[in-house]
């Protein structure tokens, strides 16, 4: 978990791959109630192989921020089983 500033710019980095390939969604979160977004999200649809997704932020803080961190999330939109690998995930302020 990091706590996170408003206004500050961040870069988020993270190696992605699925079997089978699957549209997900990622999401840096408030981590209490209300689970609040900072203002980071994207839609991937990582392929069987390591692919890399890098990008960079301005942290906006969400309403009734609860102030115990932050987290990031991956959802898919559901369906049949599948495996998702996450690794070399980085979260730095610039």
């Amino acid at each position: 978990l990091a706590t996170l500033t408003n206004g500050a710019t961040y870069r988020v980095r993270y190696d992605l791959r699925a079997s089978p390939s699957r549209s997900i969604s990622a999401n840096v979160i408030d981590h209490g109630s209300p689970y609040g977004s900072f203002g980071f999200g994207e839609s991937e649809t990582p392929p069987s192989t390591w692919t890399r997704y890098e990008y960079t932020f301005t942290a906006q803080t969400p309403g009734g921020y609860s102030n115990s961190g932050s987290r990031v999330r991956l959802l898919s939109g559901g369906g049949a089983a599948w495996n998702l690998d996450v690794d070399n995930f980085v979260l730095i302020e610039e």
